[in-house]
């Protein structure tokens, strides 16, 4: 399957809330737009989906598949530019109802900037250089005579991935960490532009 096309599982996962009543159907996909509006409250959101599924006698298990399959489709849509018409239409070639899909259509459309935004800002949140410690040093022997004397950087960054943190180790070359700076530079310079 290409990159963004729903396999033919996750289409029979979206296509079973056709099954839901309205009221369950309209709370449903509520959660799913709050989940992409607001990342940064997602464990309040997982309580309200486990309090959804319990209340609605929904298997976890189903509920987690179900709303991972609306995640990628909303987040697939929205990358994509993808208008409510489009959406909707894609919905009915799904399975799921006219009534149903131009509902879900409405409110892509009402929330569209919002979770573009939300989608910013979780990609610029992934990775992001929490601390960074260096050494500087000088080769002073080596089993190759071209290396002895050679300046080298060596940084420990540490970065936060948006679910937890990790450390990366690298070394580099005076010439390479020269560059680095260079490009840091026109980074830092690049978003005071922007903001």
């Amino acid at each position: 399957m290409g990159q963004g096309i729903p396999t033919p599982t996750a289409i029979m996962d979206m296509a079973s809330v056709d099954q839901f009543d309205t009221d369950v159907f309209k709370e449903f996909v509520g959660l799913i737009l709050g989940f992409l509006t607001r990342p940064n409250q997602a464990s309040r959101m997982m309580t309200s989906i486990d309090t959804f599924a319990e209340e609605n006698g929904i298997n976890p298990n189903a509920i987690q598949a179900l709303i991972r399959a609306w995640l990628t489709f909303f987040r697939t849509a929205q990358k994509g530019n993808k208008t409510p018409k489009a959406v909707y239409q894609e919905l009915t070639g799904m399975g799921i109802s006219d009534d149903k899909a131009q509902y879900i259509g409405r409110l892509y459309k009402k929330n569209l900037l919002a979770i573009s935004r939300a989608v910013v800002g979780r990609t610029l949140t992934v990775n992001q250089l929490t601390d960074m410690q260096w050494r500087f040093g000088v080769t002073s022997g080596s089993s190759e005579q071209k290396l002895s004397g050679k300046t080298f950087l060596q940084l420990k960054m540490a970065l936060n991935d948006g679910v937890n943190g990790s450390e990366v180790l690298t070394e580099l070359t005076l010439p390479q960490f020269f560059t680095l700076m260079k490009e840091l530079q026109q980074a830092k310079a690049s978003l005071d532009m922007m903001s």
